[in-house]
C-alpha cells in the first residue's frame, strides 16, 4: 500500500491507496459491521457507496470509529476536506490516539 514514513503512518499511503482498498472492501463485502447502516444512509440520500462522498465517509467512520459523528463531518464537510467541527465530536476508545486536534492531522 504505500511506503511507511518515519513517525507520520496516517500519511504513508496515498489517497489511490485507501480508494484502491475501499473498493475492493465494497467488491467483497468485507467491511465493518456499520457500513450497511452508511451504506443505507446513502441510499436514502442518493449517494454512491463508490462514489467520492461515499468513500469520504467510509474514512470518516473509519477515523472516529463513531458513527455518529462521522455521520456530522460527513454532512458538514466537502470530500476529503476537514472542517474545524470535527475535532470536537466524540471518538471511539478504538482510536483514543486520535482525541482532541490529532484527528484533524489524521484527516487531513
Amino acid at each position: 500500500m504505500g511506503v511507511k514514513s518515519k513517525g507520520r503512518p496516517a500519511r504513508a499511503a496515498s489517497m489511490d491507496d485507501f480508494l484502491k482498498s475501499a473498493r475492493l472492501q465494497l467488491g467483497t463485502s468485507d467491511f465493518d459491521a456499520e457500513h450497511p447502516l452508511y451504506m443505507r444512509l446513502m441510499a436514502d440520500a442518493g449517494i454512491r457507496p463508490d462514489s467520492r462522498e461515499g468513500y469520504w465517509l467510509s474514512f470518516l467512520y473509519m477515523a472516529y470509529y463513531d458513527e455518529a459523528s462521522a455521520w456530522v463531518t460527513f454532512n458538514n464537510s466537502d470530500p476529503f476536506t476537514v472542517p474545524k467541527i470535527a475535532a470536537a465530536l466524540p471518538i471511539g476508545t478504538n482510536r483514543r490516539n486520535l482525541f482532541g486536534e490529532r484527528i484533524l492531522a489524521h484527516l487531513e
